[in-house]
């Protein structure tokens, strides 16, 4: 496994927010990599995918692994071949995959008021899925009348879980 340091000198760092980048092989994400250590990548383009990376890694090292995952592909729209917001990426995946892991025959329902629901800020794709949430489809039928694939669907109820939105029985 290669080390991955974050540099620590940089303005926007304090020592009471030192950012520790998470560990883990970053091999199949980098091209070439001569030595045992890579500098992480945060002192990037501009200060906004900075901050980004440094949201990334703050989410990943609190396990929050659907906030790395945002954060991450935020990153890598702007830069593909981003060896660490790939490997955040595919680690927040196989996590939230192992986390949030649904049965095909499991029935949401929707468990929030009208109230809740409208203050809760969804996005087009967690919207269109509430509705279709009627406490009689099951998740595989869910994914068929969505068109969403299998992650696709898990990441977005796995969102509203944990919004307090809906419960999976």
């Amino acid at each position: 496994m290669m080390a991955v340091d974050t540099p620590t000198d940089s303005p926007a760092m304090t020592d009471d927010d030192e950012i520790k980048t998470p560990r883990f092989d970053l091999a199949p994400y980098a091209r070439s990599v001569s030595t045992g250590a890579i500098k992480a990548a945060v002192a990037l383009e501009n200060e906004e995918t900075r901050e980004c990376a440094i949201r990334m890694f703050k989410n990943f090292n609190a396990e929050d692994y659907l906030l790395t995952l945002d954060a991450a592909e935020e990153l890598l729209a702007d830069n593909p071949r981003h060896a660490l917001a790939n490997a955040c990426a595919h680690e927040s995946r196989s996590r939230i995959e192992r986390d949030y892991a649904l049965s095909p025959a499991a029935v949401p329902c929707v468990i929030a008021t009208p109230a809740e629901l409208g203050a809760a800020h969804l996005d087009h794709r967690e919207g269109f899925l509430l509705s279709l949430v009627d406490g009689v489809l099951a998740v595989e039928q869910l994914s068929d009348v969505s068109g969403m694939s299998g992650f696709d669907l898990l990441r977005t109820f796995a969102k509203l879980r944990r919004l307090g939105l809906v419960r999976i029985d």
